[in-house]
């Protein structure tokens, strides 16, 4: 299929690299837009209990996670002095001016405790919504700071700011990323192919295969949720597959032009598109498992990640055979170093791969080893949820939760809140008084009917909001016996129910994966024990790759080398993207290497011979690959947000793991201790595939 492919790629290239320069064109123009149907955050689960326990709050003109607050610090007391007391006043009547704001609470009209610090110098003016939109939050959240900033005594945030200027903060810090990233990788890719034209290529087809996702992107966005930092995925997995794609290719065709040029195209688009098409696969199905969680940044992570990799295939089984029928020798046209004969059969590679196997036993038994040990920290791993903590000091939505934290009465910036549906009054009290006397609760602040029948009960938390005092809190509340229903929300309670749906979603997850993943290996090698061996060797990575996580980031590590602020955990999705995109990624660099595997065993090699052959075949693609990837995943390290911070060097390390250890030492082993039972697949198997014309069979 693919070699009938590229005939048609060759017979009609111009066409093909006309359509390739009208659609990247159109995209160039079109595809930016996308940021305008964009979502803000996504971090919530909207099916939980605590977060619709939020929107009927706000519904009824009552406590609202996502409300505005507004910080006055007027230079005197705002309890007693009557000056200070009227610049609250007035900060107050401008919110409330605002037409998205359906009313104000101050500690002067609103009857809610401890909107006043403790030094009583600063109070705290809290904006409730009209509209139940997030963007429209957010744009009314813009334009009050904007009509407040030339007072001095101000200071703006809460919710819908702190994912703005996280939203701004992650798009600068990608934009500075990628200005580091480009110029690297491409004269990481001169000093591998030695030929400009040869390394302008992949990077060219990196840049259009995000702006094409862009363009794909358009319509998805303005029928569903997509978070804006679904780009960051798009933008560091694009640019990092395209160019390995292109590398794998282009390496492959000189090769092949070496053989035969007359045939060199289809040979390429044959052996090393094929392998391209698995990979992408492989890495989508990945991806895909993303879209069962109920987070829409996930959702919209998987979804981005996605349509990137399939994106990236795409143009690499079209454009790029396009290109390289067109330009054939030329390929290496300017030359700024002479070109090393690639056509070895033995070299350092091959020699390195036949030691390992010498003793294979040794080397799996100390590289698992390795890997356990290094996935140790992740047994302590803690989470810890996406806020303001995750800003620069320098943004105003961190500066307000600071001062809320440090200069406002303990737990009030997130207080447990109970919603209770009941016509009777002294049954709430009587509840009340049981939720105050609850472990981790330092006191039941408030009891007052906000609706037909609707009561809402305040209690402050003895403890930070995330820690285990404070979840056994809101655990025994759900838990207490009552005559009525209730719903508890408050940052603990979405909190857990964010980690509770992410675990009840997981095994779905994984299962996605694991069956993607399978089957991918499957009809690539002919094996159902390669598959097999590949997912353990995945879990292996993975553990060590959380486990370096944990330990630089959660017990607070080279702080100041990587320049971040430890939240002493991680933020709680971030695991689930790393495993899918790690996953994906460890799977793609274990296709390139079994699928050269396999041609050598199907060319007549041995066992040994053939996995030796492999490597040597590959090992300087893959290694030059996973370089240029780190490079590309590893810019978004520089952010100053820690959660990109966290993807980035998660998803480098996983790569870093997986090709220094993995690839070159357990796989070698495994396959030399397991010999010719790597190729097993019932006989029934085999026929079926061989019927359906699938390579592996």
């Amino acid at each position: 299929m693919l070699s009938r492919w590229a005939r048609l790629v060759e017979r009609f290239r111009w066409w093909f690299a006309i359509a390739a320069l009208v659609l990247g064109g159109v995209a160039a123009v079109l595809g930016p837009t996308v940021t305008q149907a964009l979502k803000p955050g996504g971090f919530d689960d909207p099916t939980a209990e605590s977060v619709e326990a939020q929107q009927e709050l706000a519904d009824l003109n009552s406590i609202d996670v996502k409300a505005l607050l507004v910080l006055v610090t007027p230079g005197g007391d705002v309890t007693a002095l009557p000056k200070a007391q009227a610049a609250v006043a007035a900060v107050a009547a401008a919110v409330r001016h605002d037409p998205d704001v359906r009313t104000v609470l101050t500690n002067n009209r609103s009857g809610v405790g401890g909107l006043v610090s403790t030094d009583h110098r600063t109070a705290l003016i809290v904006g409730i919504w009209k509209t139940p939109a997030d963007d429209e939050k957010m744009l009314a959240s813009r334009r009050i700071q904007a009509s407040l900033a030339s007072n001095p005594h101000v200071q703006v945030g809460g919710y819908m700011l702190v994912e703005y200027q996280l939203e701004q903060q992650a798009s600068d810090d990608l934009t500075r990323a990628e200005l580091i990233a480009i110029p690297i990788l491409f004269v990481l890719l001169l000093f591998i192919f030695r030929s400009v034209t040869a390394a302008l290529i992949p990077v060219v087809l990196g840049g259009m295969s995000i702006l094409v996702t862009f363009l794909i992107l358009q319509p998805i966005a303005h029928s569903m949720y997509i978070s804006t930092f679904a780009l960051n995925i798009i933008d560091t997995l694009g640019l990092g597959l395209a160019i390995d794609y292109g590398l794998l290719m282009i390496s492959r065709y000189r090769e092949e032009l070496r053989n035969d040029p007359t045939a060199a195209v289809r040979q390429t688009v044959a052996t090393a598109g094929r392998t391209v098409l698995f990979s992408a696969i492989t890495i989508t199905a990945a991806m895909a498992a993303l879209v069962v969680f109920p987070q829409q940044f996930l959702v919209s992570m998987g979804i981005g990640g996605g349509v990137i990799c399939l994106t990236s295939a795409a143009l690499a089984l079209t454009v790029l055979p396009a290109v390289l029928s067109i330009l054939g020798p030329r390929i290496d046209a300017i030359v700024v170093r002479e070109l090393r004969d690639e056509r070895e059969t033995s070299g350092r590679w091959f020699t390195f791969a036949s030691l390992v196997m010498r003793r294979p036993v040794a080397v799996a038994v100390v590289t698992t080893g390795v890997l356990i040990l290094l996935s140790v920290p992740f047994l302590h791993i803690q989470f810890t949820s996406v806020d303001a903590s995750v800003l620069s000091p320098a943004y105003s939505a961190r500066q307000v939760d600071d001062v809320l934290q440090s200069r406002f009465p303990a737990g009030f910036s997130s207080p447990v809140v109970i919603l209770a549906t009941t016509t009777d009054g002294n049954q709430v009290s009587d509840f009340a008084r049981r939720v105050g006397a609850a472990p981790g609760i330092e006191q039941t602040i408030s009891v007052r009917e906000i609706g037909a029948n609707i009561w809402e009960i305040d209690a402050l938390l003895q403890q930070p909001p995330l820690t285990d005092s404070s979840k056994l809190a809101v655990t025994t509340i759900r838990g207490m016996d009552r005559p009525f229903p209730i719903m508890v929300t408050g940052v603990t309670a979405i909190f857990m129910d964010i980690e509770s749906g992410l675990v009840s979603h997981l095994p779905q997850g994984l299962l996605i994966i694991a069956l993607g993943t399978f089957a991918v290996l499957f009809v690539a090698t002919g094996s159902v024990i390669l598959p097999v061996k590949a997912l353990l060797m995945n879990v292996l990575s993975l553990g060590a790759t959380f486990g370096s996580l944990a330990y630089i980031f959660q017990d607070g590590r080279l702080q100041t080398v990587l320049g971040y602020s430890t939240q002493s955990a991680i933020a709680a999705p971030i695991p689930v993207l790393l495993f899918a995109v790690a996953f994906g990624l460890n799977t793609d660099y274990g296709v390139f290497l079994l699928t050269r595997i396999k041609e050598a065993r199907d060319g007549g090699a041995g066992n040994k011979q053939a996995v030796a052959m492999g490597l040597e075949r590959t090992g300087r693609i893959v290694s030059a690959a996973a370089v240029l990837f780190c490079t590309a995943m590893g810019a978004l390290v520089t952010s100053s947000v820690i959660v990109i911070k966290e993807i980035g060097f998660g998803a480098a390390m996983a790569v870093i793991i997986d090709v220094s250890i993995v690839r070159i030492l357990l796989v070698p082993a495994l396959m030399a201790i397991l010999g010719e039972w790597n190729w097993w697949a019932p006989q029934r198997l085999r026929m079926a595939m061989r019927r359906i014309h699938l390579g592996g069979g």
